[in-house]
């Protein structure tokens, strides 16, 4: 970028790969499923196993102003009984039959959704010691136009034991313990249960790295204010079933630009967002492109992963690095392709 360029820095931060919750642009709420989410519970499991117990659980999201106006569409189930709130409204419940984990709950619901901080939260109950867990996703369509989903993952909280106003999104969870992930949808014993299962791997950060502008070269004392990051990626044709998708989170802020089109937002580092590219890459050039905010004095930068997966071939994976380049300014045109 000629306008205002400058060095880009490669920070030397350990990483720990993070599973985001995940938002993916698509056309309509899909048909219920559990693709993407995984089967947790508490620490306290030995393996898959637990003793007879209840145990609540927290998820975490933020939604743009205008997202919360969306029909969001939940799926869930438990082995072996569940109740799930969302921002403490109850809005699936199932108390008996404990051999019914598999015939996930579906319900749709509008107006509880509110712009920034949500909660999904679970009453999760093992009716008899052996394999317990919960799993849930939340797809949301409408509001912003951006549909978003929300999924059971390594980020959600859970603990032993009840709390006032534990379902509700101002509580603080932070004595919560990180919960521990069974696996992805599919696994055993649980199985598909009818549902159906995607072929792409739950993307995740290796490989990539933290970046910013050179600034942070002299530390991670870095002035508050945006910064804006491109980079070229050579996309092959995409066959029948191919799906392209990006996970990308920083601190503190983002917006994600395709081909100048943008794709969606964040505003929460700890929160990577997934998007779903399949209908937005084009064979050949792609420019992706990415305003990275720094809301306070401090620490800031950007990570991104983009996985295409066709069938039959080995998936390709284009990460935040070196054959990034980036700038203070936002000339016209920066998102867009052919910007010199």
């Amino acid at each position: 970028m000629r306008s205002g360029p400058v060095p880009l820095s490669i920070l030397a931060i350990a990483f720990t790969a993070m599973a985001g919750l995940a938002v993916s642009p698509c056309d309509a709420v899909p048909a219920p499923d559990l693709d993407g989410a995984a089967w947790i519970w508490t620490p306290d499991a030995a393996g898959l196993n637990a003793d007879q117990c209840t145990r609540y659980f927290r998820g975490k999201f933020t939604l743009p102003a205008g997202a919360e106006g969306g029909i969001a569409q939940i799926t869930a189930t438990a082995d072996n009984y569940l109740t799930v709130y969302l921002n403490g409204t109850r809005i699936l419940s199932r108390m008996k039959d404990p051999d019914g984990w598999d015939r996930p709950l579906t319900t749709e619901t509008s107006g509880i959704l509110l712009p920034g901080t949500n909660c999904i939260a679970v009453e999760g109950v093992n009716t008899l010691a052996g394999p317990a867990g919960i799993i849930v996703k939340l797809s949301l369509a409408g509001g912003s136009g951006i549909p978003i989903v929300v999924v059971t993952d390594a980020l959600w909280r859970g603990s032993d034991r009840e709390a006032p106003g534990w379902q509700r999104p101002g509580f603080d969870d932070s004595g919560w313990d990180p919960v521990t992930v069974h696996g992805e949808f599919g696994m055993p014993p649980w199985g598909d249960m009818g549902l159906p299962k995607s072929t792409v791997p739950a993307l995740d950060f290796e490989g990539a790295k933290w970046i910013w502008t050179q600034e942070a070269a002299k530390g991670m004392h870095l002035p508050a204010g945006p910064r804006y990051f491109r980079t070229v990626i050579d996309v092959p044709e995409m066959a029948a079933g191919a799906r392209a998708q990006a996970l990308i989170t920083a601190d503190n802020a983002f917006a994600l630009y395709v081909n100048g089109t943008r794709i969606g937002r964040g505003s929460e580092w700890s929160q990577p967002a997934r998007f779903d590219l399949t209908k937005v890459l084009t064979p050949g050039q792609n420019t992706i492109a990415v305003r990275a905010l720094n809301t306070l004095e401090g620490a800031a930068a950007l990570i991104a992963r983009i996985a295409v997966v066709q069938p039959g071939a080995d998936p390709l994976f284009w990460s935040t690095g070196e054959d990034w380049v980036c700038s203070h300014e936002a000339p016209e045109g920066w998102q867009r392709p052919g910007f010199d």
